[in-house]
């Protein structure tokens, strides 16, 4: 059975395939303007040490390249306490530290739109910003969610009866 995160981000991410179907049939001469990310926020991609945590997160956003903007919708569950801050961080890559970026409203869900400066952008779009939120207990970061573009869940459970699932696959 899927948690409930997991299956926010099953929409986010055909809601992404949607999203990249809707662009790619209305595309003309002109380029466009956004472009659609998503991101997991877990707290084994805290840096420099991983975080346990029960916590879980996703995001989804758009970033307009014509306006220097970020559109993002970002919902997370189990803290192991107060949430105390929310931040886009940036420019790195996972597993790897950054300073604050742009701060994010308290609360859950995170629902709104932020300028970046247009410096930023190649960081944001080559997947170097990430989301982090921080709690009373892990005033560092408790969970943490680098920006790709595309993110799949790939999992035994979503594949027909009869079929078993093994890691590593049998060599040919």
């Amino acid at each position: 059975m899927m948690d409930k995160c997991t299956i926010q981000m099953v929409k986010f991410v055909v809601a992404g395939a949607a999203v990249a179907a809707a662009l790619w049939a209305a595309e003309t001469a002109h380029a466009s303007s956004t472009v659609a990310m998503v991101c997991e926020l877990r707290g084994n991609q805290e840096a420099p040490a991983p975080v346990v945590t029960p916590a879980r997160g996703c995001g989804r956003f758009e970033i307009d390249v014509n306006t220097n903007t970020i559109k993002y919708y970002i919902a997370f569950s189990g803290l192991l306490g107060a949430e105390t801050a929310a931040h886009f961080h940036g420019n790195a890559g996972p597993g790897v530290a950054a300073g604050v970026k742009i701060a994010l409203p308290l609360g859950n869900p995170k629902v709104g739109a932020a300028v970046y400066l247009e410096a930023d952008e190649p960081a944001i779009l080559s997947g170097n910003w990430y989301v982090n939120i921080h709690s009373v207990v892990n005033p560092g970061g408790e969970i943490r969610g680098q920006m790709n573009h595309f993110a799949a869940l790939l999992n035994s459970y979503q594949e027909g009866p009869g079929v078993v699932a093994t890691w590593p696959p049998p060599q040919r």
